[in-house]
């Protein structure tokens, strides 16, 4: 999942380093779904890639295979939070908030979790 998480946000960082036009959150949900299934080891959530951050929990902008395809709006907070679950077993999701602003020329990762793996049980 961090492997997928990162190709979403490299993704945001490429477009906006290059000038190019910012994908819609349904080809960032793509990219980072690839990834998971590319592995071929999980299943791919089950869920969106992520949702706009403001004063609803699930807002716009959409980040998932049934999101509008328009490109992302700028400036924008949305989360970026894949995930991978076993039926029975077990679930996983990494979530970040990620600040994109195309005009700034800023895509920047807001949570400021540590990144190490912690085991609880």
């Amino acid at each position: 999942m961090a492997r997928a998480q990162a190709a979403a946000i490299a993704e945001l960082e490429a477009c906006v380093d290059g000038d190019l036009a910012l994908p819609s959150g349904r080809d960032l949900d793509g990219v980072a779904r690839r990834v998971i299934e590319h592995d071929g080891r999980w299943p791919a959530y089950g869920h969106g890639l992520g949702h706009g951050i403001g004063l609803q929990t699930h807002e716009l902008p959409s980040l998932a295979a049934t999101a509008l395809d328009t490109s992302l709006p700028t400036p924008t907070v949305f989360s970026v939070e894949p995930g991978i679950y076993l039926e029975g077993e077990m679930g996983v999701r990494i979530e970040d908030l990620v600040l994109l602003d195309a005009d700034a020329r800023r895509v920047e990762r807001l949570t400021t979790f540590p990144r190490e793996p912690l085991v609880v049980s």
